[in-house]
């Protein structure tokens, strides 16, 4: 993060906009995955996974180059989006790691944010094909979370110094069975900045020795409810992209697409899941092996 880093909008038009978020001068580079949005702000939520820059340079991979320093807890930083301004800063009561955002809204004067929490950055050094292969990669636990920032309107900043307080973020609320691994969440899209948003789909594993995510949870955040499909043994499915039905009533009124590599058959193939109750509407044969990825979307023609 340096002193400061710059946070923009592109608009469809190629105008750009700015916003210069100032930072603690003594906090070192945060590793940044995602951001949250709501209707009013954007913020970036920075965990202690700090970057050495003389290591990037010698390391054999970037994560080599990372150092985990929970003694300086998480940074939230809300930015203005009428006025692309730095607003607020806010810290948290306990050090965490995230990749994804899975949601925000506003909430009176408060911003409630929505993500898929770690306790430490142990998952990227786990992530690799020898953990992989030894079943041992998905040994931690992750789990969807909501923190709250209270009152952003009653924080206004400080001047940048080297030892700053910020206003505390209490200990999120969270979800999901304890000893699961969720991951590459997703949400219906048009309830994207919605407070009453409930439903939140994710891959994932309830297996301490699974060698990689085995399924798809689907998780309530009003009752707390999980319902999970299991794609089968040596069956590894990557992130679901829900897509609305054109009709839909209902927030899960649609189906989620995920591309399934099958490890014993050494093929892969599209599963298309009833979003309401996980159920397989269809599979959808591959012409070709599709290696597990990180993202994608649904386009509607």
């Amino acid at each position: 993060m340096g002193n400061h880093t710059a946070i923009f909008s592109l608009d469809s038009s190629g105008a750009v906009r700015e916003a210069v978020i100032h930072t603690p001068r003594d906090r070192p580079v945060s590793y940044i995955h995602s951001f949250s949005s709501t209707t009013k702000y954007l913020v970036l939520t920075t965990p202690p996974a700090f970057v050495n820059g003389l290591k990037v340079l010698y390391e054999h991979s970037y994560s080599q180059a990372l150092t985990w320093q929970r003694e300086k807890q998480c940074l939230f930083y809300v930015v203005d989006r009428a006025t692309m301004t730095h607003v607020a800063t806010f810290e948290s009561t306990d050090a965490f790691f995230f990749f994804h955002s899975v949601n925000a809204f506003d909430d009176g004067d408060d911003i409630v944010l929505d993500m898929i929490h770690h306790t430490d950055m142990d998952i990227i050094h786990r992530l690799n094909v020898r953990t992989i292969l030894e079943g041992s990669a998905l040994t931690a636990p992750s789990r969807l979370a909501r923190f709250r920032l209270r009152a952003v309107t009653s924080h206004p900043l400080e001047p940048p110094k080297a030892s700053p307080s910020f206003p505390k973020v209490e200990l999120p609320q969270l979800w999901n069975t304890p000893s699961s691994v969720v991951e590459l969440p997703t949400i219906n899209e048009r309830y994207r900045h919605n407070s009453q948003y409930r439903f939140v789909y994710a891959v994932g594993t309830n297996s301490p020795h699974a060698a990689f995510f085995e399924g798809v949870v689907k998780m309530n955040l009003d009752t707390g409810e999980e319902v999970w499909w299991l794609a089968g043994d040596g069956q590894f499915v990557g992130e679901p992209i829900f897509v609305p039905h054109p009709q839909a009533v209902h927030e899960d009124d649609g189906v989620l697409l995920s591309v399934v590599l099958d490890g014993i058959a050494n093929q892969s193939h599209l599963v298309v899941l009833n979003a309401r109750d996980l159920s397989v509407v269809a599979k959808v044969a591959s012409p070709v092996v599709v290696p597990l990825g990180f993202h994608g979307m649904h386009t509607a023609k």
